[in-house]
């Protein structure tokens, strides 16, 4: 099956987009970094949200999520529906697919989802990695954040980016990415809302978000796409 997904993606060089060249005027430096102003055309416009999470586009088909975020209780979601951006709002899809490993309870690193739309549904998107990321890659994140700390309420839900370093790759460098929180923009976590929303290194997909442990210092828990994954994806 993930095979025949991965068959349907066909990466266009000419459309894809720069990551991390947002407009950078705002100065609001919460958990997931700057509030992204502007067109969300020229701002990361393959990065998406789904009502509960973000999400993105890596072909002109075809969205990275994660598993949590289209599953309850062993049961996909019948619909997953864009709700933000410009280049397919208020599309929806029915094909949903996550790893058996997932359903099974295995939640870690098995905490993606790919979603297939309608062909041409997404003018604009992200390439897939496909080399391994390291301790000490320079990585940026995106997403939906619900968490707001330091900014105004209008911008709850908004999209946000910003910069961190990769701290570590457990499982041999096969399985989950993680950060570490320092309170700035050039070292974000992500918050509530940024589940499923992309991990990027030099313009790639390298990681989808899951999950932001609090014990100790904040971390960010990313799935590595190209790691225990690589057969799902």
């Amino acid at each position: 099956m993930t095979r025949l997904i991965l068959a349907s993606i066909m990466i266009l060089t000419a459309t894809l987009i720069a990551c991390g060249e947002t407009e950078q005027s705002a100065d609001t430096k919460i958990d997931s970094g700057i509030f992204i102003t502007g067109d969300l055309d020229n701002t990361v416009p393959g990065v998406m949200w789904i009502g509960n999470c973000s999400s993105t586009a890596v072909s002109h088909n075809t969205l990275i999520t994660a598993a949590h975020c289209v599953e309850s209780g062993g049961q996909l979601q019948e619909e997953v529906c864009i709700r933000s951006g410009q280049i397919a709002n208020g599309t929806c899809s029915s094909n949903v697919f996550v790893p058996d490993a997932y359903l099974q309870r295995e939640f870690m690193p098995n905490d993606i989802a790919v979603v297939v739309f309608p062909d041409n549904t997404f003018s604009r998107y992200f390439e897939m990695a496909n080399q391994r990321v390291s301790v000490r890659d320079d990585v940026v994140l995106v997403g939906y954040s619900s968490d707001n700390r330091g900014g105004a309420a209008e911008e709850k839900g908004s999209k946000r980016w910003g910069r961190n370093t990769i701290r570590s790759v457990s499982g041999d460098g096969r399985t989950t990415i993680i950060t570490s929180y320092g309170g700035t923009a050039s070292n974000v976590a992500v918050s509530p809302g940024d589940s499923g929303g992309p991990m990027f290194k030099d313009c790639k997909l390298v990681g989808a978000a899951s999950r932001m442990s609090t014990g100790g210092q904040k971390s960010s828990l990313h799935t590595n796409i190209l790691g225990d994954n690589s057969e799902f994806m």
